[in-house]
């Protein structure tokens, strides 16, 4: 998905053409077309120069012909008012047919995508759909028809907001295999509903193998806003030529795009926003104003704190060192106390036990700052765990040889819970109903690293030394 030397992304027929049928060919690049008629036109100039100019005439609306009518704009707003876990509403058919397929042929053609990828995120995006003109005409109406007044009169009705302002907000979004976005609540600025349209393959419907669904998460207790559960309580599935819509509530409206499962099947949308005068109330609850706190160094919010979940009983900080370096002597070899020798001997492979070993990793630690440690479990405690994770990931139908969708609470038992809020994290943690032992005997002294795992071990300790000496 993405080159080595440029985070550029491709032009998105040459990104997803081959993917879905019908599509054509990549677009070529900027500047073919303009020197292929300026050689056609040397070669014509006079003829060409006594025709006149046509002028195009834009393609009207293509909205599906009883969009607007009171009896679908009355449903519409039933729908609104009755969804859970907060308001939204999914609109099928938005486009009529042909005019749907035209505008995703265009789309996939005339529109330039860049990969971005961050703690949040991992999606091919375009820029701002309110600049793209000539290129995607059809797709330029169905931009102008949503943003047009009649329009956003049915959805502020539909949604409850209030008025909402002539403001163009859009762009094209496209998720490839391992592309997500994880929990937030969208607001920002003078956002006051968000909407999605997907342009997924008109003839391959989207299943729950393909993932990629629109995930909508419930509070974790009633007026618990600013904290979501670990859980979505409703998944809205991609679905050619249908809009989904919600209203953007501080602390509320926590959604995600769930991972995309499938390879070769790109999930691209139009994905913008519909704003107010105004921002919405409560705008203190907002996923970045709860990030912020703790971003800055500030003390943790009450709404969504992550330390409430766990109690860290007889936890000693380890003290902050100063410029000038602690008392202990970094050029000194790192020896274990042979008490913690023998114990760590269960468990680990014998090799990061030795003191050459050591000192090395203590040293590249302390010049890069981080390091890896292959094969660091014993060999049979390292096939033991890897069995037995194995086993449960097939018992909850995970995994590629599984592909059966998302199982949210896969390994939730035996002593295993989830904890949130999952706008800032997501991660289990066990409370075993006996602690587990590993008797001395099992291994022997000294403990069984395996032949591999030793050489392997070894040689993250000479990567080290060699680290030092360049």
């Amino acid at each position: 998905e993405r080159s080595p030397t440029t985070s550029r992304a491709r032009v998105l027929a040459s990104a997803i053409a081959d993917d879905i049928p019908g599509a054509a060919g990549a677009m070529p690049p900027k500047g073919i077309k303009a020197k292929k008629r300026a050689a056609d036109g040397g070669a014509s100039s006079s003829a060409s120069s006594s025709k006149k100019k046509k002028v195009k005439s834009k393609p009207s609306s293509p909205l599906s012909a009883d969009l607007f009518s009171a009896e679908r704009v009355a449903a519409l707003k039933e729908r609104y008012d009755g969804s859970s876990p907060f308001p939204h509403v999914e609109l099928p058919d938005l486009c009529e047919d042909d005019r749907a397929r035209a505008i995703l042929q265009e789309a996939q053609q005339g529109l330039r995508a860049d990969y971005k990828e961050t703690d949040l995120f991992k999606v091919y995006q375009t820029g701002d759909l309110a600049t793209v003109e000539d290129t995607c005409p059809q797709l330029c109406a169905l931009r102008d028809a949503i943003y047009s007044q009649e329009f956003r009169d049915m959805v502020s009705e539909a949604a409850g907001c209030g008025p909402l302002v002539d403001r163009t907000d859009c762009s094209c979004n496209v998720y490839m295999q391992g592309g997500h976005l994880l929990c937030h609540d969208d607001v920002i600025g003078t956002r006051r509903v968000s909407y999605i349209i997907y342009l997924t393959d008109p003839d391959e419907p989207w299943t729950a193998e393909d993932g990629g669904a629109l995930e909508l998460y419930p509070l974790a207790s009633e007026g618990s806003l600013g904290v979501p559960s670990t859980v979505p309580s409703k998944s809205i599935f991609p679905r050619f030529n249908q809009m989904v819509m919600f209203t953007v509530t501080p602390g509320a409206s926590f959604h995600a795009v769930q991972e995309v499962l499938t390879e070769g099947r790109p999930r691209l949308s139009i994905s913008g926003w519909f704003h107010g005068e105004t921002p919405p109330p409560g705008m203190e609850l907002a996923t970045l104003m709860q990030l912020k706190p703790s971003q800055e160094g500030g003390a943790a919010d009450d709404a969504g704190s992550w330390a409430s979940e766990l109690k860290w009983e007889g936890y000693t900080p380890v003290p902050e060192v100063d410029d000038a370096g602690d008392s202990t002597d970094d050029d000194a070899p790192v020896e274990l106390a042979a008490a913690d020798k023998e114990y760590l001997a269960k468990w680990l492979n014998p090799v990061y036990l030795e003191s050459d070993a050591l000192t090395k990793l203590r040293d590249s630690f302390c010049e890069e700052s981080s390091v890896q440690l292959h094969s660091f479990l014993r060999a049979d405690h390292a096939a033991s765990i890897m069995a037995s994770t194995t086993a449960d990931d097939m018992s909850d139908e995970l995994g590629a040889d599984n592909a059966a969708g998302v199982n949210y609470e896969a390994g939730v038992r035996d002593g295993w819970r989830l904890v949130g809020p999952v706008h800032k994290q997501r991660f289990a943690t066990c409370t075993p109903a006996t602690t587990p032992t590993v008797e001395a005997e099992e291994g022997g002294e000294g403990g069984e690293g395996g032949e591999g795992g030793e050489a392997a071990a070894a040689e993250d300790a000479e990567d080290a030394e060699d680290a030092e000496d360049a």
